[in-house]
């Protein structure tokens, strides 16, 4: 095992040294994510898992005889960085592109790797980015909708809330969640009493909280990221807004604890299982070498989803004996078994979206660690 941690270790320094070999030698694989900026070190993990995996598939000889060499572009959590990113990574001849990070960005550099027949992998859950019709975009993750359904019917019919408010900030994967979370509500039959917009970023979420407050809710539903769930429930118990947190999926990061304070405690988290319950032996393998070769597991589930979406395309290219990224794509879809994956079984349904789906509800404890108290 030492020694495979060794070569691994070589392999990354090797990568580094391939910006001197010509085209014709490497797989150029881009890596789109936000390395600086609010959301780094989700970026920082995509682009450290993507080269975990370049380096165990260089290790056993590459793609098609060649080396892959990662691309990384720091598109900085914003949607003019992501487009500019889209079409420096184009112009640098990369096959595909793994991220970014958030819907807003994978969304702003859809249409540029489309028109370049770049296929892109992204955690991206906004359900538009699966609407417009893109074959080069495949959802590593699973889509807002189905969250959504997961999160009505917990709090409607496991929690029996009868006052929910619904809170997100403006960007397409909050908007998307909220909003879909809304109808799935009211569907199940219950009730919302409220549906609140913040703006990211603001840190000072007291006008909104004060305005929550007299709706009396027994439930507030955070639909926005963690770098804003965290602030927000620290604020909620400051002002002694007696009611429930549940965030979202994109509240699921070690920071949101950080940025809650002593006020995690209690808060509850929808997402599917966080990288240390995963029970594949694929997953607690992939996590000891992240470990061995950074110094510390990923920051959270969306590394490795990242890390699964880059992991079948490679296999699809491996098998089809071929990197022209239509035939990849075709491959992916004549699929008749998954791929074992990181945080499970792997497949793509016709419309680029991940097949499946299975979400829980944690519950942060005293010391920032999860316990699940309810599952799909």
């Amino acid at each position: 095992m030492k020694n495979t941690f060794r070569n691994i270790l070589l392999t990354l320094c090797t990568i580094a040294l391939m910006a001197g070999l010509s085209s014709a030698d490497t797989l150029k694989v881009g890596v789109q994510a936000p390395i600086t900026g609010d959301y780094a070190n989700e970026g920082q993990g995509i682009e450290n898992a993507s080269r975990l995996v370049a380096a165990e598939f260089n290790e056993l000889g590459g793609i098609q005889g060649k080396q892959i060499e990662i691309i990384p572009c720091d598109d900085q959590g914003t949607a003019m960085a992501a487009a500019i990113c889209a079409k420096d990574l184009v112009n640098k001849g990369v096959s595909f592109v793994v991220g970014s990070y958030t819907s807003t960005c994978a969304e702003a550099a859809q249409k540029t790797y489309y028109n370049a027949g770049v296929l892109q992998t992204s955690d991206g859950t906004a359900n538009s980015l699966t609407e417009h019709g893109y074959w080069t975009f495949l959802r590593n993750s699973f889509p807002n909708s189905a969250e959504a359904d997961y999160a009505a019917e917990y709090m409607v019919n496991v929690k029996n809330y009868k006052r929910i408010v619904v809170v997100s900030d403006f960007s397409s994967y909050a908007t998307g969640l909220a909003e879909s979370t809304i109808a799935a509500i009211k569907a199940a039959g219950g009730n919302v009493v409220a549906y609140k917009k913040v703006k990211a970023k603001s840190q000072n979420f007291t006008p909104v909280l004060t305005s929550i407050k007299s709706k009396k809710p027994d439930a507030i539903f955070f639909a926005g990221y963690y770098t804003d769930g965290g602030q927000l429930r620290a604020q909620q118990v400051a002002l002694r807004i007696d009611a429930d947190f549940i965030g979202g999926d994109a509240n699921d990061n070690v920071d949101f604890a950080k940025l809650a304070g002593n006020a995690a405690e209690g808060a509850f988290i929808i997402n599917v299982p966080t990288p240390e319950m995963l029970p594949y032996p694929i997953a607690k393998t992939f996590l000891k070498n992240y470990k061995a070769t950074y110094g510390q597991l990923p920051p959270s589930v969306w590394t490795l989803m990242n890390a699964d979406g880059m992991r079948i395309i490679l296999h699809a290219m491996k098998e089809a004996k071929t990197t022209d990224t239509k035939k990849v794509f075709e491959y992916l879809m004549a699929m008749d078994k998954p791929l074992p994956g990181v945080t499970g079984p792997l497949k793509f349904a016709k419309d680029g979206n991940r097949v499946g789906s299975s979400y829980m509800t944690f519950e942060i404890q005293g010391d920032d660690s999860y316990k699940v108290v309810h599952a799909q």
